[in-house]
């Protein structure tokens, strides 16, 4: 539960942070030094950086893993967000459902599979995640549909996504997500492997169809191939978000 929050909070904090970075670097001059020649920390780091406002430090942000929890309600982490210049976003959401969930849920879930469904209760890591983030992001959204999507699955393997609602993509709110989520986890055979690039595709092109800023979410077991090979799986998405 812990390692799948983290690297949900991860990917938001990532995507962010390349929005801004593409912002305030846009008018450099092209002899200036290039974004992969600046010392990792100090290129995240800044008195108007997101990882300022949100309070972590600089030996914190030299991986995107391992945040500390600096926050007491919903209302602080939203508070932090409107001072990180965020006032409205869209949402794309990215649910893994590749077959390591169960062999992750056998190490880490009492030996249940991290997408078992207990009746109408909140009771899976994913669950979870999609239940804690609706009162933090919720103000930020105003009425915007959300894209909600699985990957991983039998049909989709790693080449593809499916929508969550068998209707299409577009989800309500996080409630809705929630609810297309608990239908697909009840039909969708588990494949893989894991890999992030679908979603990352389809969130790149959304965004450059609609011209929007847009948060990509991921929710995922663990680690995928561009992590543990050490690939950076945002960088495609610097321009389009």
């Amino acid at each position: 539960m812990v390692v799948l929050l983290l690297f949900m909070v991860a990917t938001i904090v990532a995507l962010l942070l390349f929005d801004w970075y593409e912002e305030e670097h846009s008018t450099q001059p092209q002899n200036s030094r290039s974004f992969t020649d600046e010392p990792r920390a100090e290129r995240y780091y800044s008195s108007c950086s997101i990882f300022t406002v949100l309070g972590f430090t600089r030996e914190e942000i030299k991986t995107f893993t391992a945040f500390r929890d600096h926050f007491r309600s919903y209302a602080e982490v939203t508070s932090a967000m409107r001072r990180a210049g965020l006032e409205r976003m869209r949402l794309i959401v990215g649910i893994d459902f590749s077959a390591s969930n169960e062999w992750q849920g056998r190490r880490t879930f009492k030996g249940e599979l991290l997408h078992a469904l207990k009746g109408g209760a909140v009771f899976n890591p994913y669950q979870k995640v999609l239940h804690t983030l609706a009162p933090a992001f919720t103000p930020f959204l105003h009425s915007q549909p959300i894209h909600a999507y699985g990957f991983g699955d039998v049909r989709t393997k790693d080449y593809d996504v499916f929508p969550l609602k068998p209707s299409g993509p577009a989800c309500a709110d996080l409630e809705d997500v929630l609810d297309a989520y608990n239908h697909s986890a009840r039909r969708v055979q588990r494949s893989g492997p894991t890999t992030l690039a679908p979603i990352i595709r389809r969130a790149t092109d959304i965004v450059r169809r609609t011209g929007m800023f847009h948060i990509l979410l991921i929710v995922t077991e663990g680690k995928g191939p561009e992590e543990s090979t050490g690939a950076c799986p945002f960088g495609g998405l610097r321009r389009a978000l």
